[in-house]
Formats: C-alpha cells, sequence, structure tokens
C-alpha cells in the first residue's frame, strides 16, 4: 500500500467520523429535544384544564342570584358572590337613581340566593318589607295589589300557632315564604316550642320588621 492510498483512507475515516458527529449532534438537539417537550407540555395541559374546572365549580357554588327593583338604574336579575351585601347589589344594578331613599336600608345587609330586594324612593309609603324572599304576584310599585289586600284582610281573621302550625299555615302569614316557614319549623324542631311570640325573632330572617307584620297573627299557645 503506497503513501497516497493510506491518506485516502484516512481522509475518508475522517469524513466518516465527522459525518457520524453531526449526525449525532442533529439528533441530540432536533429529534431528543422535541420528543422531552412532548411529553410534558400535555401533562402541563391536563393540569391547567383540571384547574379552570374546579374553579368553575367554586365559582358556581359561591353564586348568588337577586332580583332588584326599584328605584335603581337598571332593575332586574345581577349575580353576586357570597357574602356580597345590599350596597353591591345597587352597584351591579347600575347603581341608585336620584330620588332612591337609602337611608331606609341596611346598606352592609349580606343577601341571600333568591330573594327581591326593592329600593324605597323618597316620600314613598313604605308597603311590605325591602328584602323578600316570596315569589308573589306582581305588584305596582308603592302600593298593594287588590289581590294583597284581600290576602292580608282574610289572613287577619286567623290566628296561627308558630308551635303547632305546618309549612302550608306558616306561610299564610305576611311576609312568611315557603323557606322561611321552613326555618321556623327547623327551629322548632332543634330548640323546642316558642315560649313567647317574641321568640320567633331568634329564627333567621325574621326581624323586628317582618315581626311586626305577624305578631297580630300568631299564638303560641
Amino acid at each position: 500500500m503506497d503513501v497516497n492510498q493510506v491518506l485516502e483512507n484516512k481522509k475518508l475515516v475522517i469524513i466518516i467520523l465527522a459525518v457520524l458527529g453531526i449526525t449525532g449532534l442533529f439528533c441530540y438537539f432536533f429529534l431528543w429535544k422535541d420528543d422531552e417537550v412532548e411529553v410534558v407540555e400535555p401533562e402541563l395541559g391536563i393540569v391547567n384544564e383540571t384547574n379552570v374546572v374546579k374553579q368553575e365549580k367554586i365559582d358556581m357554588d359561591k353564586l348568588v342570584v337577586v332580583h332588584v327593583s326599584g328605584a335603581v338604574q337598571n332593575p332586574g336579575i345581577v349575580r353576586l358572590t357570597e357574602g356580597e351585601r345590599i350596597a353591591d347589589a345597587i352597584e351591579k344594578a347600575g347603581g341608585a337613581t336620584e330620588e332612591a331613599d337609602l337611608d331606609k336600608l341596611n346598606l352592609a345587609y349580606v343577601l341571600e340566593d333568591g330573594v327581591k330586594l326593592c329600593i324605597p324612593r323618597k316620600g314613598e309609603k313604605e308597603e311590605g318589607e325591602y328584602v323578600s324572599e316570596d315569589s308573589g304576584e306582581v305588584v305596582e310599585e308603592g302600593a298593594i295589589s287588590e289581590v294583597k289586600k284581600e290576602e292580608a284582610s282574610t289572613k287577619k281573621a286567623s290566628v296561627v300557632n308558630i308551635n303547632k302550625a305546618d309549612q302550608g299555615e306558616l306561610t299564610t302569614l305576611p311576609g312568611i315564604g315557603e323557606a322561611t316557614a321552613q326555618k321556623i319549623i327547623d327551629y322548632r324542631k332543634e330548640h323546642g316550642n316558642f315560649k313567647a311570640i317574641e321568640d320567633i325573632k331568634n329564627v333567621s330572617g325574621i326581624g323586628d320588621s317582618k315581626f311586626n307584620q305577624i305578631k297580630n297573627l300568631i299564638k303560641v299557645k
């Protein structure tokens, strides 16, 4: 074998080694790296999607829907989160109008899901409660419908024993809806019979205003 042939063989070996080296680098940077990314990205995607689903469930659990009427810019249904107050509901209804009488309201009152909030107007005669959980009929603002007047006069004729009345009898009282009636029954089961009619104010949702509406229509015997 002559010298030239040896040199040619060496060049060929060097070229082969160079090609193998370049091929190895190419595989490392462009193939193996891509494989690693493909493995990681789906895992991250799954975690993110799960977090979104959990967050949506949490938000739905805390949703409070309230009907706002009366002296607000945009009366209707507003959506609050759990723990928000009358002031928040007014803001989400576009704010109070100039004729609103906010002094009649406790703006810090925490609203529950499904209630109706009526914002009073200045000089308006007070009719019923400003926060109500009754389904009720549609009533003209500032006045009680004829149906309501007839119901009120009928209710005066009978006195309800709050220690024995069922849900249906309790809902015949003005301002007492099905939800409040159930609260009265639940309170009675937990604490025993009411000792005096004033004890009904211990039931959640029955304050002085509602008690004054029903005090002449209830008894504890």
